[in-house]
């Protein structure tokens, strides 16, 4: 039987573990992705008049709507959309504000790939995993514009 100091003890343990690996590969992530997205210009330019206009109006927000008075909607489902337009509502129609969601979904990713990998295979299958992600070219260029991919991976990721 197990006395109740022990139970004490296992439980700070299990508290107190922290993966500085995986602190590292999400440090990394964040400066591969992140970089250089004050420059991002208007990024894709369809997408940011589309982020435009779903600024303006409720009804644009919802349905998507791509030109102010909401009849052309983009070809894709708003929920991408709709996390780039709250950013570009809190921050302002920039470029860095409209690739931020698409970063964070990228940083998101790489541990959510962790999560997956580790309770199953193990702390380095995780580790290897999440750092392959980070580093996979496709992956750090899709993080840093605002397509729709990097969210679409981490929705993927977290389904």
């Amino acid at each position: 039987m197990i006395c109740q100091k022990e139970v004490r003890v296992l439980r700070l343990k299990k508290v107190n573990k922290t993966d500085w690996c995986l602190v590292g590969i999400l440090i990394l992530s964040a400066f591969l992705y992140g970089w250089g997205i004050w420059d991002a210009g208007s990024a894709n330019s369809y997408y940011t008049a589309a982020i435009t206009s779903m600024t303006k109006s409720w009804s644009n927000f919802w349905y998507g709507a791509f030109d102010p008075a909401g009849f052309i909607t983009v070809d894709k489902p708003p929920v991408a959309l709709w996390l780039m337009a709250i950013s570009a509502k809190i921050f302002g129609i920039h470029g860095w504000s409209v690739v931020l969601p698409s970063v964070l979904a990228g940083i998101g990713s790489v541990y959510l790939m962790y999560q997956l990998l580790a309770p199953k295979f193990g702390v380095w299958a995780g580790r290897v995993g999440a750092l392959i992600l980070t580093l996979t070219p496709t992956v750090v260029a899709n993080s840093r514009t605002n397509n729709m991919d990097a969210i679409l991976v981490f929705f993927l990721l977290l389904a």
